[in-house]
């Protein structure tokens, strides 16, 4: 089995690569890291059941698979499918608008700024929640390593 290491950069060169995810799922199990093994496996299923598709379809589908965990209040295993979809596509402005959202209510203002200002660039009107509402809902366990590099404060 590859390393860790060996892995990320595999995934990094073919994100779209199910069986890599799938590799990088079990090597996470193997390490202790049940989330990141969570999230890889659902990474391999969605890839999987759309491998037939263009990438731009197969990033919406784990977009909306993302989403889903968003809405649901599962912040990480969002942020981490957003992550996955922006080096897919790295023209879709919804994880950036979500991800700004997650920054935001975790405390992490700049990154917020920088993800938000990352959508505009792509996508110029938005509905965004008020600050009071989404303060009263914002219970996050956002972490700087699931901020995507685009939205990190320089």
């Amino acid at each position: 089995m590859k390393t860790l290491a060996a892995l990320n950069d595999a995934l990094t060169a073919a994100p779209l690569d199910a069986a890599l995810h799938r590799d990088m799922a079990e090597a996470q199990r193997q390490h202790g890291d049940l989330f990141l093994a969570q999230v890889h496996a659902i990474a391999a299923g969605a890839l999987q059941l759309y491998a037939a598709e263009p990438p731009a379809r197969q990033a919406l589908e784990l977009c909306t698979i993302a989403t889903a965990y968003f809405t649901n209040s599962d912040y990480k295993i969002a942020a981490t499918l957003y992550r996955l979809v922006l080096a897919i596509a790295p023209d879709m402005a919804e994880p950036y608008m979500n991800l700004a959202a997650m920054c935001a209510a975790a405390g992490y203002q700049a990154e917020a700024d920088a993800c938000r200002q990352a959508a505009y660039r792509i996508q110029r009107v938005f509905i965004e929640q008020d600050r009071r509402a989404r303060a009263r809902g914002a219970c996050c366990c956002l972490t700087p390593a699931a901020i995507p590099a685009t939205c990190r404060s320089k």
